[in-house]
């Protein structure tokens, strides 16, 4: 578990300067107005995805983690469904952008909708097959593939936007394209895996992960709608341009939540795995919060050092982006014990309680960019956000101590525990240096 912890989150962090490098090639070549359309257009098909996955990605790390030999079956599964989800989401966008782009994506090109509409099919599947990955625990495969991809794309984004100035249309053309070497990547490796083996019982797999799969799905509605619906909405109070201010600092925010994807990528399918081990469970989850938390913490601190420079790289434009990334930290920071409490809940089964949470909320967001937005725009809708993040990690902790029977500060508050855990990943580091050098 150390071992798989660690070597995701050395890969996570080679992604960060490619994040961040990406960032700044987007703020400079685009501008605030064409940063907004490129993140409005890649909204469509990632709302899309999120209504009509139905939850399949959760359900296979859920099922994959209790009984990895049903991979077989999991992955022809899967692309029927797949086949099937993305050709009903394309029956439901095309209309939408025939007739509705303009009431729905004001001052958006359709042309950058349609475009960023081939990237959905996509999208799908990729979720579908890392899910196969991450459920049967295959995290090398997982993070190689999770290091490749933002690194092809930045450089198919860096030929396009800056060589030949293609603006917004390079940059969706080539983030679809990275993202679609990613799927032929991860469909080869599971495809290696499965190869001459039968497919087992499709049909009873479909209506296993159906039926688990609406209820995760519900949730992660909710919270994707809690995660993009201050950016949509600042393009309906105000315009693109103000989308792009603010999506420059929500990018670079983001990169907080590397450590607590990371862990989360391997809690996930290890608590379903603990099933028949409560006490394993319980010791297990609070410790990786605390040591998330922690680390978070302190990528915070050097972030509030780096970010300035970074955002006069950026250009004057972007000069009122750095205080709406002050603002939108504390939540962000507080968002990772969601993160993690909420990976084990879900890996519980308890998936309507990470549903509540996502309602909670979404509804004080919306009602406190309604209250901010209007007197403090721009700055109003950080500070709503910075909250709803921080409130809904108070939710998760109240939730996950109910489940478990755990006092809060058994949860959050440092003990003997994490002592034990610095000296294992003291002597997994010093065991890998002495191995390489």
């Amino acid at each position: 578990m150390t071992s798989n912890i660690i070597g995701t989150l050395i890969r996570r962090f080679a992604t960060l300067p490619l994040g961040l490098i990406t960032i700044l090639v987007l703020a400079r070549t685009l501008n605030p107005d064409g940063l907004g359309q490129y993140n409005l257009a890649i909204f469509l098909p990632q709302l899309i995805s999120t209504f009509l996955n139905f939850g399949i990605g959760p359900a296979n790390i859920f099922y994959m983690g209790r009984d990895a030999s049903q991979l077989p079956q999991a992955y022809w599964a899967t692309i029927l469904i797949w086949g099937v989800l993305s050709a009903v989401g394309l029956l439901i966008a095309i209309p939408l952008i025939v007739f509705f782009s303009d009431l729905l994506f004001p001052d958006v090109p359709a042309l950058y909708l349609w475009l960023s509409l081939v990237f959905y099919p996509i999208l799908l599947l990729q979720i579908f097959w890392l899910s196969l990955l991450q459920g049967t625990q295959n995290f090398r495969e997982f993070n190689i593939i999770s290091v490749i991809t933002p690194l092809i794309s930045l450089i198919l984004m860096f030929i396009a936007v800056v060589v030949f100035k293609l603006d917004v249309v390079g940059a969706l053309a080539t983030y679809i394209f990275g993202q679609a070497i990613s799927v032929g990547m991860a469909g080869y490796v599971i495809w290696r895996k499965i190869a001459g083996q039968p497919r087992g019982d499709i049909r009873a797999y479909i209506f296993d992960v159906f039926r688990y799969g609406w209820k995760a799905n519900s949730s992660n509605i909710v919270a994707f709608l809690s995660y993009r619906i201050d950016i949509y909405l600042i393009n309906l109070l105000l315009n693109p341009v103000a989308v792009g201010l603010y999506f420059a600092a929500v990018r670079f925010v983001e990169l907080l939540w590397l450590p607590a994807s990371a862990v989360t990528i391997v809690l996930g399918p290890r608590i379903a795995q603990l099933y028949q081990d409560e006490i394993s469970r319980q010791r297990l989850t609070p410790l990786i919060a605390r040591a998330t938390f922690a680390i978070t913490f302190l990528l915070a601190l050097a972030m509030i050092f780096i970010g300035f420079p970074i955002f006069r790289i950026m250009g004057s434009a972007y000069s009122n982006s750095y205080s709406i990334f002050l603002i939108l930290m504390p939540g962000a920071v507080m968002m990772v014990l969601s993160k993690v409490l909420s990976s084990d809940l879900a890996s519980r089964g308890h998936l309507k309680l990470n549903f509540y949470t996502a309602v909670i909320t979404l509804t004080l967001e919306v009602s406190l960019i309604a209250i901010l937005a209007y007197r403090y725009k721009l700055t109003g809708v950080a500070i709503a956000s910075s909250l709803a993040y921080g409130f809904q990690a108070f939710i998760s902790l109240y939730f996950y101590t109910r489940v478990t029977g755990l006092r809060w500060w058994q949860v959050i508050l440092p003990n003997q525990t994490d002592l034990q855990l610095l000296r294992q990943v003291y002597k997994y580091v010093l065991t890998r240096a002495r191995t390489l050098f």
